[in-house]
């Protein structure tokens, strides 16, 4: 059962102190089920550096205030949390995309 205020919310806060690198984060917990290990994961997604990669989602699980993904399955699965946290992750994310597509950074060419 989803709580009633947003499960980004408390995240929220990062996001916004963080500004571009928080969508990368976001982009990337989305992109972690699926993956057979964080190993695999990192190596498709993080330059294969897999330390590096558990440091970053810890930092976001501890920033959301649970858990996001189920290290116990095969392949990595979303916890009910998380499966709640990606969703929202994926409608921020295609908001921004439909921001810069309708405000081009006037200082990104021509």
């Amino acid at each position: 059962m989803a709580p009633e205020l947003s499960l980004l919310s408390s995240y929220g806060g990062t996001v916004r102190d963080a500004g571009e690198g928080a969508l990368g984060r976001l982009e990337l917990i989305t992109q972690i089920p699926g993956h057979d290990s964080f190993a695999t994961a990192a190596r498709a997604l993080y330059d294969g550096r897999d330390r590096a990669l558990r440091q970053m989602i810890a930092k976001i699980e501890t920033a959301a205030g649970f858990p996001i993904i189920d290290r116990s399955s095969t392949p990595l699965t979303p916890t009910d949390a998380g499966r709640e946290f990606i969703r929202e992750a994926l409608q921020i994310l295609q908001a921004a995309r439909e921001q810069t597509t309708a405000h081009p950074d006037p200082q990104g060419g021509t």
